[in-house]
């Protein structure tokens, strides 16, 4: 159910992602927590040490949570220790040349997945320059296979990076780095062996059964196959 909990600073967030296992960055799921929710709108995008958009780049960094838009193509936070569960039950066993090979995912998909684990934290403008994806034609459908990677946990976010003009001074918005889910989980030291797939989902229900609502609880039953 929604909680009550206030976060003001990053070790109190750092502390709500562990008691909530999955944390959408805005509200997604009925009567259920999101970073939005949890934290006051003004500190928002001020640049200080209590704004929660700049927390979301260090929270992956951290090895607090993995970061990406692994469900319904919405940013989301899972605890590290959720994170080896979730990647069995909405991952796939397979290699990403398997399923290249079956007919299950694009090349793109594969391009950008074997470019990503050989260059771990690559920022997403250099990624498409070196995919040859750059141009404004190829902007659908990067963007489209970056997503699905994220939705299968095959990539994770891995930071934000501030772009800089030739002067070294701000410009524009910042842009995002990207890393593979495996790469990420090896670095904070987190199993990446399988898990069963049916006791995965029995970890997830468990962890999650106290928090939601029943809607809630349905939702998230819906998009993980959980009972």
């Amino acid at each position: 159910m929604q909680t009550t909990m206030k976060v003001e600073q990053y070790d109190e967030a750092v502390k709500a992602i562990r008691e909530i296992g999955i944390l959408p960055l805005s509200p997604l799921f009925p009567e259920y927590p999101s970073l939005e929710s949890l934290t006051n709108k003004a500190d928002w995008y001020t640049e200080t040490d209590r704004d929660p958009w700049l927390w979301r780049a260090r929270f992956p960094a951290d090895g607090v949570a993995a970061y990406g838009k692994f469900f319904k193509k919405k940013s989301i936070l899972i605890a590290r220790e959720l994170v080896p569960a979730v990647k069995s039950i909405i991952g796939q066993s397979a290699s990403m040349q398997q399923r290249y090979a079956d007919g299950l995912v694009s090349k793109t998909m594969l391009d950008l997945q074997a470019l990503i684990e050989v260059n771990p934290g690559i920022e997403t403008r250099a990624l498409r320059k070196l995919s040859g994806l750059d141009a404004t034609e190829h902007k659908k459908a990067y963007d489209q296979a970056i997503t699905e990677l994220q939705a299968g946990m095959d990539i994770v976010i891995s930071g934000v990076k501030q772009r800089l003009n030739d002067n070294g001074d701000k410009n524009g918005w910042n842009s995002t780095s990207f890393e593979s889910a495996d790469h990420w989980l090896t670095a904070n030291q987190i199993d990446t062996n399988p898990i069963d797939v049916n006791e995965a989902k029995r970890f997830v229900h468990d962890w999650l059964q106290p928090i939601c609502n029943a809607d809630a609880l349905k939702m998230f039953n819906k998009l993980l196959g959980l009972t």
